[in-house]
């Protein structure tokens, strides 16, 4: 658990105001009624995105912005499902250090998570919750420097971005770096890292990290990472705060494999 004060955000609240809410089928249980209203309005929310075909992530942060101000999901089934699932990432725990990618790739490989490919390298990943992704994985081609003497990868960057369907953005992380090898040991260049700031009205980053390192296995590391913390409330529940030790990391050994969080590329 990281150390830090949260006292004095306590009296921020998020309060969503949207359309009235329409009562549940009678005789069923509300949470219930809530997840079935998310799952249909994933199944909309992926043939729009497929339609719209965004080139980039920013482009796909845009339309999904957008969807969900022309599509707004009612404020009470919200509440109906935070009152039970007081978490934001699903499957993961406030204080967990995670592997974004690792993260997102192992729920997709148990079922807990679907992924759906929007082209130009960009993936819309939703979750059993309110909660979804939109990562983006591209390759670009470095100009060859005659002089150079180690081989060269091309420039490998990785967007991961955390939205809310109920209009929260969690967080955007970004790493991108190329690497030499082929003599004694790799190395890592790293081009830009950054983090962007989420919505909620509790949110901050400490101690973001971002650079170049050697790890085990004669391999090289670009590396972006923080301790990310974010905390909403809504009319009719109390605050929810989490807080996660996000890292975004590339990898390469010296015969030129590009791995993002253990899985080659």
């Amino acid at each position: 658990m990281f150390k830090k004060s949260v006292a004095m955000f306590l009296g921020v609240v998020l309060i969503f105001s949207m359309i009235p809410y329409a009562s549940a089928v009678e005789g069923k249980d509300k949470y219930v009624v809530a997840k079935e209203v998310i799952l249909k309005t994933q199944e909309d929310f992926i043939q729009s995105m497929k339609k719209l075909s965004p080139k980039n992530d920013d482009e796909a942060d845009e339309f999904s912005t957008q969807y969900f101000k022309d599509n707004p999901v009612n404020e009470e089934h919200l509440i109906n499902f935070y009152k039970k699932e007081k978490t934001v990432l699903p499957n993961a725990t406030s204080g967990d250090t995670i592997d974004i990618d690792n993260y997102i790739l192992s729920n997709i490989d148990e079922g807990n998570f679907s992924e759906h490919d929007l082209g130009n390298g960009i993936k819309l990943v939703l979750t059993d919750s309110p909660t979804y992704f939109i990562t983006s994985v591209s390759e670009t081609p470095i100009v060859e420097n005659k002089f150079q003497v180690k081989a060269r990868t091309k420039e490998h960057k990785l967007v991961y971005r955390a939205k809310n369907m109920f209009g929260i953005e969690l967080f955007k992380v970004h790493n991108a770096a190329y690497f030499t090898y082929g003599g004694k040991s790799p190395r890592a260049h790293q081009t830009s890292a950054y983090y962007k700031r989420g919505t909620t009205s509790l949110w901050r980053v400490e101690n973001w990290k971002k650079g170049t390192r050697s790890v085990p296995g004669n391999k090289a590391q670009a590396y972006a990472e923080g301790n990310f913390f974010t905390g909403f409330a809504f009319k009719g529940f109390d605050i929810i705060m989490q807080e996660w030790h996000i890292t975004n990391t590339i990898t390469c050994n010296n015969k030129g494999k590009v791995e993002r969080s253990g899985r080659v590329k």
